[in-house]
């Protein structure tokens, strides 16, 4: 998903690595003895929640700028 996110648009892509740091946060936490980071769960979903709304932002967003392309060449056809 990381991926794909980035060719839509900057707020998808930054919303894709976000994703990517909270499932990193939660496989250091799984995988890697000893790793502690304090109020592990506060960042785990503070990264997992930007990341949520930055993908739905940038998805709407670039919704809507199709949407006003697609009028503006109805406009100029109509001329």
């Amino acid at each position: 998903m990381a991926v794909l996110s980035t060719g839509v648009n900057r707020a998808t892509a930054v919303g894709g690595a976000l994703f990517l740091v909270s499932d990193g946060l939660i496989a250091l936490d799984a995988f890697v003895e000893g790793f502690g980071l304090p109020a592990q769960g506060f960042w785990v979903m503070a990264t997992y929640v930007a990341a949520q709304v930055l993908l739905v932002a940038g998805v709407l967003l670039e919704r809507a700028a199709a949407d006003t392309t697609a009028t503006q060449t109805d406009a100029a056809r109509s001329r």
